[in-house]
């Protein structure tokens, strides 16, 4: 009886022992529950170490503004020859993070190019417009219809004729009418003018001083010689009137919107 009594005292040790176990165990289950937590996510925080992943960074490529000058607009005007918009790209990153899920370190990786930029195009004018209050055309026309007057009035005013002879022929050497005892070879300072499509540069043939010519050629002041106009192109191009403009030449200078190609002439 005594051997029996002393081996019941061991299995009530080891029945106490297990019924803490499973009172603790059951401690434990329902707190995780009551964190939302599975127990291998709890037991991982203690166990897991830092984690690397690779994440994808979407970026906006600003386009840019660039502006040509046009010696075909008038000054201040402006005129957009080509809309901009903006490009994508896609950096990628691989980036590091604690057990507790922070991030701690990023490296950059790549970068991928997804749509490039366009850039605005802005032509802005330097053309100085032509003055309105200096037309010869409508003084010729005046003087004309003056020297019709007189002549219905017969000889009853010979000192008005014989001083409208005097302002006609005074007339005659005014640039409207025309200097034809020589020709001249004229263009437009400053570098070629965007036609649209490409740059060019133009010159005229003409029978007038290139610093007397008026309306749409007014700005062709630069007086070049007869062997570097007869250098370039024939165009098929007409400038003003085919009694003052004999002859168009031409030579393309680039289709880059930047700007004319360098070897092209400035005056």
């Amino acid at each position: 009886m005594r051997w029996l009594s002393h081996q019941k005292k061991p299995i009530k040790i080891f029945i106490i022992i297990m019924m803490f176990v499973v009172f603790l165990f059951l401690a434990i289950i329902i707190y995780l529950e009551a964190t939302n937590n599975s127990l291998f996510e709890s037991m991982s925080h203690y166990f897991v170490g830092d984690t690397e992943s690779e994440i994808t960074v979407d970026e906006v490529i600003s386009y840019e503004k660039q502006e040509i000058k046009d010696e075909n607009l008038d000054e201040g005007v402006t005129e957009i020859r080509q809309e901009g918009k903006d490009g994508k790209k896609k950096i990628i990153f691989r980036v590091t993070n604690d057990k507790d899920g922070n991030e701690i370190n990023r490296t950059f990786i790549r970068e991928e190019i997804v749509a490039e930029a366009v850039d605005e195009i802005i032509a802005i004018g330097t053309k100085t417009p032509t003055p309105t209050n200096n037309n010869p055309s409508q003084n010729n026309n005046s003087q004309q219809a003056n020297n019709q007057q007189y002549s219905s009035n017969g000889n009853s005013q010979p000192s008005n004729n014989n001083s409208q002879s005097s302002n006609n022929s005074g007339n005659n050497s005014n640039p409207s009418g025309g200097n034809t005892s020589s020709i001249h070879y004229c263009t437009s300072p400053g570098t070629a003018g965007w036609s649209g499509r490409y740059w060019r540069k133009y010159y005229i043939k003409t029978n007038r001083p290139c610093n007397e010519l008026y309306g749409k050629i007014s700005g062709y002041t630069v007086e070049i010689s007869s062997e570097e106009y007869h250098s370039y192109s024939v165009c098929n191009v007409q400038f003003g009137p085919t009694d003052e403009v004999l002859e168009t030449r031409c030579t393309d200078c680039g289709s880059d919107y930047s700007g004319p190609d360098p070897s092209c002439k400035t005056y």
